[in-house]
């Protein structure tokens, strides 16, 4: 205390009171210069938010002056897009309602078809037995009581005899028009003996009418036997008929074209006048009475759907009383094509490959005939790891677009996958209901969907697809 009351402590005291003032006065210095630095920075912050304020609301609307178009047209675009999605969808509802239509006419169809085969067994049975039956009992009746039956009587039974027989012929020619195809009996033939099994069929005939038969060198080809020798007797026999009070002389010979040989029938009979010319091939169709020319008029209908078996037609040239030609063609692509080892058919639908199996079946291009029913199992079959490297794969498939589970696209991504061997010269093309252009569109795009076919399958698309993608098997066996 003594220290701090001495002059030198006061002095001391004095000085250390000044400095300690001096830091208050410096810290209250630096405290409003803070302040005042604090508050003009916030005063800059706030000038700058509204500024900011200000050239944002200026932009909005700017940009809502620029947006408000685009969104209305955006809006437009949307309705329009939406409209044609509905009608696509309404599209889509309609092919699958159409499809399913078909589906169910196809089915109908093969009911039709048994139940044809069925009326062919009625026809030749059960309609066959009342007509015997009456037949047999008029002569049953006229062998009793002939004797007192007058002439009037006679004559009615006459009649009824020969109605009968006469509905018994066409009942049979019904029973025989829906046997046409079913021979199963095709094979290489010389159309030369075929015309000499003709003849003797009808030798009894030729021997009365003392006809002459010129018959040029034919080829052998593939023919249904029975049904080409049918052809050949029926416009034979033909030609004789209408050929009244002269000798009938028949040419026949043939014409070897690129795709098909055409052979040719020509007689020197009555001829007929050219507006009858159409109607002649139809079924039960006659140019003369009964009593004039006998027939059911069915002979030339058969020879109609026997070469259109044959994948040709029949024509005609004739002149009224100068004689008549038939012209029979007859595709040569059966006798010509090597058959592939299998076909693969990918559809979901029953019917359709029902359909397209019988056709390709028919035209007897494949040994073996895969049917699968998604775009999954016709993976799995050509991916089977347990088949050996040398197993025959499909060398054409016929591949469905719209599938459940897997439709036809997917199916071409995974089989994209696949490794190159084993899809090696294999033919794919598509077989579908689609109307879209764009499904095509999409299909020729892609380089390994070879062709674009819309279903049924026909004869003649499938000839077009075999001679397109497969021409190194065409070849002449002879």
């Amino acid at each position: 205390m003594d220290i701090i009351n001495s002059n030198t402590g006061l002095t001391n005291m004095t000085q250390i009171r000044l400095l300690i003032g001096d830091f208050k006065t410096q810290e209250r210095l630096r405290t409003s210069q803070t302040r005042e630095t604090y508050s003009r920075y916030k005063n800059i912050i706030y000038i700058l938010f509204v500024v900011a304020l200000i050239v944002t609301g200026f932009n909005y609307y700017n940009l809502r002056g620029q947006i408000t178009p685009l969104i209305t047209h955006l809006k437009n675009v949307n309705g329009n897009l939406q409209k044609r999605l509905t009608r696509k969808n309404q599209k889509s509802k309609e092919r699958m309602r159409v499809a399913g239509e078909n589906a169910k006419l196809l089915l109908h169809l093969n009911q039709k078809n048994q139940e044809l085969n069925h009326f062919a067994y009625i026809a030749s049975h059960d309609l066959q037995e009342p007509l015997r039956t009456i037949k047999n009992f008029i002569h049953l009746y006229e062998e009793e009581y002939g004797d007192n039956l007058n002439e009037e009587a006679k004559s009615y039974f006459d009649f009824i005899t020969k109605a009968s027989t006469r509905m018994s012929k066409l009942i049979h020619g019904l029973l025989l028009y829906s046997k046409i195809g079913s021979s199963a009996s095709f094979s290489k033939n010389d159309v030369n003996q075929l015309i000499e099994e003709a003849k003797e069929n009808l030798n009894t005939l030729l021997e009365e009418r003392n006809v002459i038969i010129e018959v040029e060198d034919l080829p052998t080809i593939d023919v249904y036997k029975i049904e080409m020798e049918q052809l050949f007797q029926n416009l034979i026999q033909n030609a004789i008929k209408f050929c009244p009070g002269k000798q009938p002389h028949i040419k026949i010979g043939y014409k070897d074209l690129p795709n098909e040989y055409e052979f040719f029938v020509s007689d020197n009979g009555i001829g007929m006048d050219q507006k009858d010319i159409q109607k002649i091939f139809n079924m039960f169709a006659r140019l003369h009475n009964e009593k004039e020319y006998a027939g059911q008029g069915i002979g030339l209908a058969f020879c109609k759907k026997i070469a259109e078996l044959h994948g040709g037609k029949i024509s005609v040239e004739s002149q009224l009383n100068k004689g008549t030609t038939f012209y029979i063609t007859i595709s040569k692509m059966w006798s010509m094509f090597k058959k592939l080892q299998k076909i693969l058919l990918v559809d979901d639908s029953e019917s359709d490959n029902y359909i397209h199996a019988r056709k390709i079946a028919k035209a007897d291009v494949t040994d073996e005939i895969i049917v699968k029913y998604s775009g999954i199992e016709a993976l799995d079959y050509l991916c089977n790891k347990n088949s050996e490297e040398d197993y025959p794969r499909p060398q054409l498939i016929f591949l469905d677009i719209n599938m459940p589970g897997m439709n036809g696209w997917e199916f071409m991504e995974a089989y994209d996958q696949i490794e190159e061997k084993m899809k090696a010269n294999v033919v794919i093309t598509m077989l579908t209901t689609s109307i879209a252009d764009s499904d095509k569109e999409l299909a020729m795009k892609r380089s390994d969907i070879n062709a674009y076919e819309n279903k049924p399958l026909t004869e003649k698309k499938l000839w077009n697809i075999l001679e397109k993608f497969f021409p190194e098997r065409f070849v002449d066996e002879e």
